[in-house]
Order: structure tokens, then C-alpha cells, then sequence
């Protein structure tokens, strides 16, 4: 590989690199990890439509109003909870045989309520892969003007992190038990809040959604980028070391003429 080539090799990868985090911040926060983009309901004497979802900082989210409680005796408008807005209810009853026992409840029924350890990690592996990207990103671009091949290195050192903590996030995803509720066998219950109170919004089966997707593209992007970087970086110190020495030209006599020297690559 060439100097040139490798030098345009890093800085293209510095743009797919910035295309990766922002595919990964949408990622991190999105609530279409899993959803259900057209739920249809009957009301009374009308039809209506709604996506519903669920992501790493979203526990749950509907696009409009649909019928909550055990019987459909209510209804809950469009929202966006956080996981901090249920409190221990969730671990009593129904709500816990629906929702509670997939990680909200790690101490078991009628105990304290938390934030599920894997929707935690889910949540904590996508920051730091867009962390991580961001700066990869930007020693890319850098990389053949200043740093060189330290430079190159350490974006394709940080891309390769990005890419294992993207890929982890997504194995956590597909193991978690909540997520895996939601296949259509009988269970898939989403929580939600009417009135101040909590109800549970029985969705069905929903599937893989926007922002786990992305993280796919993401731990993809990522993987090529380090794979680019580093083939090119130990070629990024020769545009150091093979520096063409021009002299400026008279522009009377034709010839070189004393002078500062110019650097160019």
C-alpha cells in the first residue's frame, strides 16, 4: 500500500467511523430496539393504530392511546416512560408474573423493583461504543498530518473496542429474557401509566427494531474501519520519512532559485 493510498485510507475511514457513531448514538437512544410498529386495536366503534416499543433507556413507549389493564378496562395515552418512573408495584401480583419477573425484580416477587442488570449493560456498552467511536473517528482523520501511525493505531484500537462492545450489547439483547417474552407464545407485556397509576399494555409479539438494527450496522461499520486502519498505519509514517524537497522557481531564468525550501507530500 502506498502512501497516498494509505493516507486516503485513513481519512476514509475517519467518515465511515463518523457514520458509525452516529448510528450508534441513535442506538443508545432509541426506544425501537424491540417493537411492534403497527399495533391494531378495536375500540368501541373504531380501529386504531400505534407502535409500541422498548429500548435500552426506554421501558416503555407507545406512539398513541391504547387499552391498558387486565381486562382492557382502560386506556393510557401516548407516553415514553423511563425505567425510574415504576416503582415496586411492578413486583406484586399480575404486574410480576407479566413484567417483574423478567429481571425488574431481582429479589423476586413482592420485593423492590430495579432498572433489569441487562437493560444496565445494554445500556452502558452502547455509551461507551459511541464514545469510543467518536474519537476513533476523529484520530482517523488526523492521522496523516499529525500522530501518523500512533495516531492510526489507536483509531483502529478504539474502532476494535467499539466493535466488541457493539457486539456484546447485541448478544445481551438477544439473551434477555424480557425481550425473548415477546415472541407471541402468550406473554409480552409492556408497562405503562394512566392516571398515576401503573398498567400493563398486553403487545403480543413484537421484533427487532430500529435501534438494534443500527447496532448491527454499527459493530459492521466499526469492524471494517479497524480492519482498514490497520492495514494502512505503518505506511502513514512513510509520508514523514519520503518527503519531496522543491525548491521555488524563478519565474525569469526558469530554474530553481535559492530560497526556503518547500515540504510537500
Amino acid at each position: 500500500m502506498s502512501k497516498q493510498t494509505a493516507g486516503r485510507g485513513a481519512r476514509g475511514s475517519s467518515g465511515y467511523l463518523c457514520m458509525a457513531f452516529f448510528l450508534a448514538l441513535f442506538a443508545c437512544l432509541t426506544p425501537y430496539w424491540v417493537w411492534q410498529r403497527s399495533f391494531v386495536y378495536n375500540y368501541s366503534w373504531y380501529s386504531k393504530i400505534s407502535t409500541l416499543a422498548t429500548g435500552a433507556n426506554v421501558a416503555s413507549y407507545t406512539s398513541a392511546s391504547v387499552p391498558c389493564g387486565f381486562y382492557n378496562e382502560c386506556l393510557v395515552a401516548s407516553q415514553w416512560n423511563s425505567y425510574s418512573d415504576f416503582n415496586s408495584t411492578i413486583c406484586t401480583g399480575e404486574f410480576y408474573t407479566q413484567v417483574g419477573q423478567y429481571g425488574w425484580c431481582p429479589e423476586g416477587l413482592n420485593q423492590t423493583a430495579s432498572k433489569p442488570t441487562e437493560i444496565s449493560n445494554i445500556e452502558g456498552l452502547t455509551i461507551a461504543t459511541t464514545v469510543m467511536l467518536a474519537f476513533s473517528g476523529v484520530l482517523a482523520y488526523i492521522s496523516p498530518m499529525h500522530g501518523r501511525s500512533k495516531s492510526a493505531l489507536l483509531a483502529a484500537v478504539l474502532a476494535i473496542a467499539s466493535t466488541c462492545t457493539s457486539c456484546a450489547a447485541l448478544s445481551i439483547a438477544v439473551g434477555f429474557s424480557w425481550y425473548q417474552s415477546f415472541d407471541g407464545s402468550g406473554s409480552g407485556y409492556l408497562p405503562m401509566i394512566a392516571d398515576g397509576k401503573m398498567f400493563t399494555v398486553y403487545v403480543g409479539p413484537m421484533y427487532w427494531g430500529i435501534g438494534f438494527w443500527l447496532a448491527v450496522l454499527t459493530c459492521i461499520a466499526s469492524a471494517i474501519c479497524s480492519v482498514l486502519l490497520l492495514m494502512s498505519f505503518k505506511q502513514l509514517d512513510a509520508c514523514a520519512d519520503d518527503l519531496e524537497v522543491e525548491q521555488p522557481y524563478d519565474i525569469n531564468t526558469g530554474k530553481q532559485a535559492s530560497g526556503d525550501v518547500i515540504y510537500s507530500v
